[in-house]
């Protein structure tokens, strides 16, 4: 009997940690794509002090 429920807890956990890695690899993609934009406005506004 306790070797079932300590399965079930188990599969339960992946199933919660597989939920909440999809959620960090979007908040990191939104913080890669976030990072990339200020990276490009950091360049635009160079160029335009430079010139």
């Amino acid at each position: 009997m306790r070797p079932r429920r300590e399965k079930h807890k188990k599969e339960s956990l992946i199933k919660l940690l597989s939920e909440m890695s999809l959620q960090v690899i979007s908040v990191i993609a939104t913080i890669t794509t976030a990072l990339q934009g200020i990276e490009w406005i950091i360049k635009v506004v160079k160029q335009l002090l430079n010139k």
